[in-house]
């Protein structure tokens, strides 16, 4: 069984990484899909397919529950589980899943290390972020920065959120596995801690904590 990370936190988390080496029929056989999912999943391309499996197959497993409940999305296209108070977020990468529950809304990512992601960092860095992100490792502090970025953006769960401006990342931790994460947006102003561990192949970036938040209407 590839579960290769899985923890338990006292504020209410719980997060797992699955390397999802089986074939699809070993996570059809494992989880018993609803019609909801089965008209869901009908037509994926076989990568989408192969980790939408997988994440419902961590997903329940992280619930500890002997009966399966359905993920549904809202509108805006962020997962819940149906009939349960926590908090989910999935993320994919390569043949790594990560999921998560939290009594707080929340935010997980998981991406395999890629040396072209220094490619991109103009598009979701500050140039006050990437000064002050220059150090040692620089290429973990990307993943790490871009991770926290994903993490904030699937808190909010509205969509149409500028990378750069909007969601914010300091104080990297390469010892604590920590950093800080803000949303400032119009309707909404919050304040984040997030963790990070580095695994064999990838990085895991996930919402540890709220510190603040202030929602706005209009």
């Amino acid at each position: 069984m590839p579960l290769v990370y899985e923890k338990d936190f006292e504020n209410g988390i719980r997060l797992g990484v699955w390397q999802a080496l089986e074939s699809d029929t070993f996570f059809l056989e494992g989880i018993r899909l609803h019609t909801v999912e089965e008209q869901e999943i009908m037509g994926l391309q076989a990568r989408k397919y192969s980790e939408w499996l997988s994440s419902r197959y961590l997903l329940h497993h992280l619930t500890g529950r002997d009966e399966r409940l359905v993920t549904w999305k809202d509108d805006r296209g962020k997962p819940y589980l149906e009939g349960n108070v926590h908090h989910i977020s999935l993320s994919h990468s390569g043949k790594f899943t990560a999921a998560i529950l939290s009594d707080f809304e929340t935010g997980i990512d998981i991406q395999v290390y890629q040396n072209k992601i220094q490619r991109i960092v103009p598009k979701f860095l500050s140039a006050h972020e990437q000064n002050h992100l220059n150090g040692p490792d620089i290429l973990t502090r990307w993943h790490i920065a871009w991770g926290a970025k994903e993490c904030l953006f699937k808190a909010y769960g509205k969509g149409s959120v500028d990378f750069k401006t909007q969601l914010l990342v300091s104080d990297i931790d390469m010892l604590a596995g920590t950093c800080q994460g803000s949303i400032i947006k119009h309707d909404v102003h919050a304040q984040y801690e997030l963790s990070f561990v580095r695994l064999e192949e990838c990085i895991l970036v996930f919402i540890a904590k709220e510190i603040f938040k202030n929602e706005r209407n209009g």
